[in-house]
């Protein structure tokens, strides 16, 4: 196994033979049956930084200012102020830095982003953070800068609703951009921006994804878009953009394996993972890296022939991008480019031979490589495109249950469970649909059901002790959700991998007493962890690993009284905040994992009711 030390005021150091604080580089601990394995850690304690942030204009503390870090291979750390004071108290790990001052709040125009000693997150200073260094960060944050446009179908001139529109600073690395939707009349705006050049990417975020990623200027690339120079306090209007649709499909074969002849896997090609995906971009990652997106859609590990070289990147791996000529359209007809560390390397040219052209890159041990795909596509992500979750409620005084049908109309209704059952939501049975199942709390008794509809349990068994809490999801990223609990009496999780009254797979403690528990893809890597919902003051704690220690995320969202759920509200992969508010029976769903405003509001059910979330295929 692996194992990882965390305490929230040390860095998180992975044990074994070589300790690293680096998920990707982390050796194993062997544990033999009914052993005691002794392992040491050393922590090093992490860096203090406090700070003030004002408004440039007045003096006035900034209530709405967010302190976030990147690191030197672009990932982020935002921290939100304290008690919206403007006033920050972070404890982060040791490492080399570049630090922003934004805003929270994504939806208002307020903040420009501003930079810690330059103008860009090219031009920042780097701040090396030793361990228990103390520093002092303030800053004065002008009024936010902004873009806007208009996004079409580039052959029919018509508007596009729902298309995630991005911009980042040129030069930067940043692997969270700003990012806002285009309303139905196709228009956009990014706000909260500072004074610069930003390449603006449009991509087409709904659950069935049609329109090949477009830069500003028409460009398939990052490397090749066209800046848009922002002003100071003012916005760079009219960058339109149209988009155009076409099919691609796209393999990947893990280190020396070999592609059949035909243009698409099927199970008699079982050495490769396939799948189609609007974004065409796979991501190789290079050691502890974490590459620029050009793309909404990361390939994860797990989906290439072999695991094991992506998590030791000092040894030399290949990735095989095959590219379907029969189905590239548009000039050129399609061509395919490695990248490493923003280089081309091996282009297979302008017009690939048929059947496919194939292009092969030997991992490089100091970087990322990019293999992008440049051609128009459509179509569904073999392995599951993320598709969003529905909703439903459970009538828990008569165990009926309803479920929400995608864009309203009459619920699907049946009865599962006895009064006073406690609802789970999952998908018990591997098939990739969420199903019923309930949990008598007076017994422990685990009750589950594989369909949407009325009958007898399929699986049945006893869990846990009176008075849990239950919850549903995959814990160990093998697409089938089993049942955890959480301990309140000792604010302690129980994590089972599967369905039944085994041994966890692993206990940690997490939280407050009072604090309702949760379970979500919070980062978007298929495995499901823990969150917490602070009914007292509304705030919202999110674990991106199943471990002890502090909260990844934290920030504001709901009322006191709402009813907790999270799911993928927008099919991204990532799942975030919703809430049923029994005051006025209407759900309040949030697309992403900071405070603001909910993205979709609808009235569904009766204020007793009891809420649950996941894919229904409703």
């Amino acid at each position: 196994h692996r194992v990882r030390a965390s305490h929230p005021d040390f860095a998180s150091l992975f044990l074994g033979a070589a300790p690293t604080t680096d998920a990707q580089l982390a050796g194993t601990v062997t544990f033999t049956a009914g052993g005691v394995t002794t392992v040491a850690a050393a922590l090093t304690p992490n860096a203090q930084v406090t700070g003030v942030a004002t408004r440039a204009a007045d003096g006035s503390r900034a209530a709405d200012a967010c302190m976030t870090f990147v690191d030197e291979h672009g990932r982020t750390m935002r921290f939100f102020n304290r008690r919206n004071s403007g006033a920050f108290d972070v404890s982060i790990a040791p490492g080399d830095y570049k630090v922003r001052f934004d805003n929270c709040f994504d939806e208002f125009d307020s903040l420009a982003t501003s930079w810690v000693g330059g103008v860009s997150e090219a031009t920042a200073t780097v701040l090396t953070l030793a361990a228990g260094h103390q520093l002092e960060l303030n800053a004065a944050v002008g009024a936010g800068s902004a873009i806007s446009g208009r996004v079409t179908d580039s052959a029919s001139g018509a508007p596009l609703e729902g298309m995630c529109v991005d911009a980042f600073e040129v030069g930067s690395r940043t692997v969270d951009p700003q990012r806002v939707e285009t309303d139905a009349a196709g228009n956009y705006r990014v706000p909260n921006l500072g004074a610069g050049e930003y390449h603006v990417r449009v991509f087409d975020c709904r659950a069935e994804p049609a329109y090949l990623v477009t830069w500003f200027g028409g460009s398939m690339s990052r490397t090749s878009a066209a800046p848009v120079a922002v002003p100071a306090g003012g916005t760079a209007a009219g960058k339109d953009v149209a988009m155009r649709t076409g099919d691609v499909t796209v393999k990947v074969l893990g280190p020396g394996q070999v592609l059949s002849s035909g243009a698409d896997t099927t199970a008699a090609d079982p050495v490769a993972t396939s799948f189609v995906t609007p974004n065409l971009t796979v991501f190789a990652l290079g050691e502890g890296s974490s590459p620029e997106p050009i793309t909404g859609y990361d390939l994860f590990p797990a989906q290439v022939g072999s695991s094991e070289t992506l998590v030791h990147p000092e040894r030399p791996y290949e990735v095989t991008v095959e590219l379907d000529a029969s189905l590239v359209g548009g000039t050129p007809p399609g061509e395919i480019v490695a990248f490493h560390e923003g280089v081309p390397l091996r282009p297979c040219g302008a017009a690939p031979p048929t059947p496919a052209c194939v292009v092969s890159v030997a991992a490089q041990p100091d970087g990322d490589v990019v293999v992008e795909a440049r051609a128009t596509f459509l179509g569904d992500w073999r392995f599951g495109t993320p598709s969003p979750d529905g909703v439903g409620l459970l009538d828990s005084a008569t165990g009926r249950w309803y479920l929400r049908r995608a864009g309203g109309g009459p619920a699907v209704s049946f009865l599962f469970g006895n009064p006073g059952d406690v609802p789970l939501f999952g998908d018990w049975d591997c098939d990739g649909v969420a199903t019923p199942g309930v949990y008598r709390a007076d017994s422990g008794r685990v009750h589950l059901r594989n369909g949407n509809s009325g009958g007898p349990a399929h699986v049945s068994y006893t869990l846990g002790d009176p008075g849990d809490v239950p919850l549903a999801g995959d814990f160990d990223g093998d697409r089938c959700d089993t049942v955890s609990i959480y301990r309140a009496a000792t604010q302690q999780f129980h994590v089972f991998n599967d369905l039944g009254n085994g041994s966890p797979a692993t206990v940690f403690t997490f939280g407050n007493p009072g604090d309702v528990p949760f379970a979500g893809d919070f980062d978007g890597d298929r495995v499901d962890t823990v969150g917490l919902h602070r009914p007292t003051d509304g705030r919202v704690y999110l674990r991106n690993s199943l471990t002890a220690g502090a909260a990844d995320v934290e920030f504001l969202y709901g009322n006191p009284a709402d009813r907790f759920v999270a799911g993928d509200w927008n099919g991204d992969g990532v799942d975030s905040p919703g809430v049923f508010r029994p005051a006025d029976a209407k759900f309040y769903l949030r697309d992403a994992n900071r405070a603001g405003i909910a993205g979709t509001e609808f009235s569904f059910g009766e204020p007793p009711w009891l809420p649950v979330a996941g894919f229904t295929g409703l």
